[in-house]
C-alpha cells in the first residue's frame, strides 16, 4: 500500500503547484485483500481538508502511465470508479512509412535500368571485339559481278 500513496504523491505533487504532498496526506480506508479501496487525498498544510476531486482526477489521469508501471498493470487491470483512462497519442514517426516503401521500389526500378543499360553495353563490346577476331564472320561481303545487271539496263534515263 506504501507504493500506491507514494506514487499518489508524487502525482499530487506534480499536479499541485506550492503544495508538497507526502505520503501521510493520502489515507487509503477500507482495504480488502483483493486490493479493493477508497482513498481521500488531504491537503498538507491542513490535514482535515481534502484536495477537490477534480484535481484529484487530473492528476491520476496525466499520472496513469506512471501507475500502470509501478504495479505492472494496464488500464484494464488497474481500475480506478469514475476515472476513465486518457486514450493514447497516436504514434508519429521521423519519416513516413510509405515514403521509406516508395524509396525501395524506386531504387530497385533505377537499380533495373542501370542493369539494362550496362548488360547492353557489355553486349555490344564483345560482339564488336569478336568482330575483330573473327575475319570470315564480316557482314559486308563482295558484289558478284555474274548476278549483277548493267546499270544502264536497270535506269534507262
Amino acid at each position: 500500500m506504501f507504493l500506491f500513496r507514494s506514487t499518489l504523491a508524487y502525482a499530487m505533487r506534480k499536479q499541485v503547484d506550492g503544495e508538497e504532498f507526502e505520503v501521510s496526506n493520502i489515507v487509503v480506508c477500507e482495504e480488502t485483500a483483493r486490493v479493493s479501496f477508497w482513498f481521500v487525498v488531504t491537503l498538507p498544510s491542513q490535514n482535515s481538508t481534502t484536495v477537490d476531486k477534480s484535481v484529484l482526477e487530473k492528476a491520476i489521469r496525466e499520472s496513469r502511465s506512471r501507475f500502470n508501471s509501478v504495479f505492472f498493470l494496464t488500464d484494464q487491470t488497474l481500475e480506478f470508479v469514475d476515472i476513465w483512462p486518457t486514450l493514447k497519442s497516436p504514434v508519429t514517426y521521423d519519416t513516413e512509412p510509405w515514403l521509406i516503401a516508395f524509396a525501395v521500389v524506386i531504387s530497385i526500378v533505377v537499380v533495373g535500368i542501370v542493369l539494362l543499360i550496362l548488360v547492353s553495353w557489355i553486349h555490344k563490346k564483345r560482339n564488336q571485339k569478336q568482330a575483330l577476331l573473327d575475319p570470315e564472320d564480316k557482314t559486308d561481303g563482295h558484289e558478284n559481278g555474274g548476278f549483277t545487271q548493267i546499270k544502264e539496263q536497270l535506269n534507262p534515263l
